[in-house]
């Protein structure tokens, strides 16, 4: 019933929408609604509507960091070619991705990556977010950690990445705009960033202290 209003009011536009009507199939597929547990499927259903507002845009961001010569954008992996490959082919699987599993895919390289000794607050905060914001990856614990991870790494990394990477961190899509901040200006935006998302999942863990923190 409730895949059939989200169809209904959806209509048959695709990118944006297609995860909020993959939740309430899931949803339903977990018989949540059957459970009487509406209050479950508010909180996912909400975080799937931020997912328009947050998965979508930061494709897009990524793209744009994908624009220039992936040493460029992180300078810190030249003279490591294999990592600088793995870089690349998990950014574009994510900023391609349509699929649960082309999105399984990306998340997997990140955090494959992140597991090899290079952690950032980059790689932290991209597995953060598509654990908090995409369906078929959600887990609210998984997200708090590692968002929570990125905000206190960004506070203690030198300048390591391009000004594109900062701003798709920091949330600031204009590069003109970017410039403008010197580096402990833009990683206490990304320190925000971070820290906000991760109050998100506190929320929706019913975490309200550690949320308000």
């Amino acid at each position: 019933h409730l895949l059939r209003i989200a169809t209904l009011v959806i209509g048959k536009l695709s990118e944006p929408f297609a995860p909020l009507v993959a939740v309430f199939r899931r949803l339903g597929h977990q018989n949540y609604v059957v459970g009487g547990s509406l209050r479950e499927v508010g909180i996912q259903a909400g975080l799937m509507l931020d997912w328009r507002a947050i998965l979508w845009i930061e494709k897009i961001r990524i793209k744009n960091i994908l624009a220039k010569p992936i040493a460029e954008q992180f300078p810190e992996y030249k003279g490591k070619p294999e990592l600088l490959q793995k870089c690349e082919s998990a950014l574009k699987n994510y900023a391609n991705a349509s699929s649960d599993s082309e999105y399984a895919e990306a998340f997997r390289q990140f955090t494959e990556l992140n597991r090899d000794g290079e952690t950032s607050s980059f790689l932290e905060q991209r597995i953060g977010i598509l654990s908090l914001y995409h369906p078929g990856l959600f887990n609210l614990e998984n997200a708090e950690a590692h968002l929570k991870t990125a905000a206190e790494l960004i506070q203690s990394e030198s300048e390591r990445f391009s000004k594109d990477v900062y701003g798709c961190l920091s949330g600031v899509d204009e590069t003109q705009q970017i410039m403008l901040y010197d580096f402990s200006d833009i990683s206490q935006m990304i320190a925000a960033e971070s820290y906000f998302h991760a109050g998100v999942a506190c929320y929706a863990g019913e975490k309200y202290l550690a949320a308000v923190e």
